[in-house]
């Protein structure tokens, strides 16, 4: 089996040429079609589990309002503007996050400090 970089990190030794490259291959394999094959025969089962989720949250009533929504213009601006957003608020909440624990460390530092606390 070809092995798959899917790491975009900075420190991963792989180079995009070389993943690319990789997985061009990989998806040009034999292994690649029959895993391809046997997932698809699996796709009924998982759309059964996916729609008897949507059961369980939503009526017919509502289903059919989303539909229509999602046909619509700004409902399709939604799901584009989805894919990127999904991307954004990842990649800033990860920045926030880290700065956030930095800031609260260091002013849980400075309080500890002050009660006589030395870490």
């Amino acid at each position: 089996m070809l092995p798959i970089p899917l790491s975009s990190s900075k420190n991963n030794s792989f180079s995009r040429n070389t993943r690319n490259s990789t997985l061009k291959r990989w998806k040009n394999s034999k292994q690649y079609t029959i895993l391809l094959e046997e997932l698809t025969k699996q796709k009924a089962d998982y759309l059964h589990i996916i729609a008897g989720l949507y059961a369980t949250h939503y009526t017919r009533e509502d289903l059919r309002g989303l539909i229509a929504f999602y046909q619509s213009d700004l409902g399709k601006k939604v799901v584009e503007a989805g894919r990127q957003m999904q991307d954004d608020i990842f990649r800033l909440s990860s920045e926030w996050a880290f700065t956030a624990i930095q800031r609260a460390g260091t002013r849980a530092h400075a309080r500890l400090k002050e009660q006589g606390i030395e870490l």
